[in-house]
């Protein structure tokens, strides 16, 4: 499949996971960029968007050391079986490697 229509199909709303090469905190500058992950859409406001040409998501990502208030753009405290975990929604710029539709891998090319 061909970029431009996984990007499509994610801007839709039609896909619940997605493969990525490399995912960059888009208001941290220094952090390390994360590589090959995927990200779980189901039930997540990820809002995707494209913004001159790179494609953006916002994605709830454990927590960095030292951030600062207007690296993230939302915050939620979970319980987990060992205590309340804290969780940052970041704004990522995201490269696509796969799609996941009707519950079949999809790679790009």
């Amino acid at each position: 499949m061909k970029e431009e229509e996984a990007i499509s199909l994610l801007l839709e709303g039609k896909l619940k996971r997605v493969g990525v090469k490399r995912a960059v905190f888009a208001d941290i500058p220094d952090e390390e960029p994360i590589e090959w992950v995927w990200f779980d859409l189901v039930d997540q406001d990820h809002n995707a968007r494209l913004e001159n040409g790179n494609l953006y998501m916002d994605i709830w990502y454990c927590a960095l050391p030292n951030l600062p208030e207007d690296s993230f753009v939302d915050k939620r405290e979970i319980k987990t079986p060992k205590g309340f975990v804290t969780l940052f929604k970041f704004r990522m710029m995201v490269e696509l490697d796969y799609i996941s539709l009707d519950g079949k891998r999809i790679w790009l090319n």
